[in-house]
């Protein structure tokens, strides 16, 4: 598996029906979260005062996460559906990570703005990693790449979106902003990295759809049962995973130096979709011609 030892699948009670395992939602309650990096997000709804209204009881829920997500080394801020909200700007957050106390406070100011969080592609000091994410909308193939040597790189914390899955990676490779994926030639998803973020459980909203205002759409976040710990990856198998989804790489930069150690910057390599055509549309193109390595991050 290009140097990579994932987790083995007989560590966890995965429930199994045919040849499909059964997803179920994390439900507050449940054990076998020990102290996994994000085991315990969900079980947080219990300390929610019960004499609180349905939107108080949200709310709170959303801060008693991202306080937890902050004790974790996770960056996370609050949103408004799904962007940040109005004069944030979340790229500061990738050199100084919010205190608790500016974090309530945030919720505080804001409190009939926000609906939900979003994670940071961004350094955890205590992973010595960076967290990232594999985003994949398009559910048709997704089960033809579960039946091919990157199913074991998706043996990793899982997360239920509104269209598809997210899956939870640490790993030691800085991958620059969100790219999109590609598989058989059709674009699937895309990899978020440091600098992208992405919608995280437990939020959930309605928000009008994008191709049919008149319609209404329910998102729901939520990471799965059962709860299993993100992959840890090195450069090399990161680098893998990226070229399997068929992005290329165009030109190189320093690493960040975390620890403040004085060391001489290594070579890494950045990477930035090969545009082509027939695969994307003209306006990706055009955004990739002024230089952007890809639209929104939700697009």
């Amino acid at each position: 598996m290009n140097g990579v030892i994932p987790p083995s699948k007989n560590d966890y009670n995965i429930l199994i029906t045919g040849t499909s395992r059964v997803e179920n939602t994390w439900n507050p309650g449940t054990t076998g979260s020990g102290g996994y990096f994000l085991g315990d997000v969900s079980s947080l709804e219990q300390a929610v005062k019960p004499s609180q209204t349905a939107l108080e009881r949200y709310q709170s829920t959303l801060l008693l996460t991202a306080e937890y997500y902050l004790s974790r080394g996770i960056t996370c801020f609050p949103t408004q559906e799904k962007k940040p909200l109005p004069g944030f700007f979340y790229q500061d957050l990738l050199d100084r990570n919010f205190t608790s106390e500016e974090l309530k406070d945030l919720f505080v100011i804001h409190k009939k703005m926000i609906t939900g969080l979003a994670i940071l592609g961004a350094y955890v000091p205590q992973q010595e990693a960076y967290l990232n994410v594999i985003d994949i909308d398009y559910l048709p193939a997704l089960e033809k790449i579960l039946k091919t040597e990157m199913a074991d790189y998706l043996f990793t914390t899982k997360g239920k979106t509104y269209r598809g899955y997210h899956y939870y990676i640490l790993t030691t490779y800085e991958v620059q902003g969100a790219k999109p994926i590609y598989f058989e030639g059709r674009k699937v998803g895309e990899y978020r990295g440091v600098g992208s973020y992405w919608i995280a459980p437990p939020s959930e909203f309605i928000m009008k759809d994008k191709e049919d205002p008149q319609k209404m759409n329910f998102y729901y976040y939520r990471f799965l049962d059962p709860m299993i710990p993100p992959l840890p990856l090195g450069d090399k198998e990161t680098k893998w995973i990226l070229d399997f989804f068929q992005v290329e790489r165009t030109r190189t930069r320093g690493t960040i130096n975390r620890k403040g150690k004085e060391t001489t910057p290594e070579k890494t390599t950045i990477y930035q979709v090969e545009f082509k055509k027939g695969v994307t549309g003209n306006y990706e193109r055009l955004f990739a011609l002024l230089g952007y390595s890809g639209l929104c991050p939700f697009h």
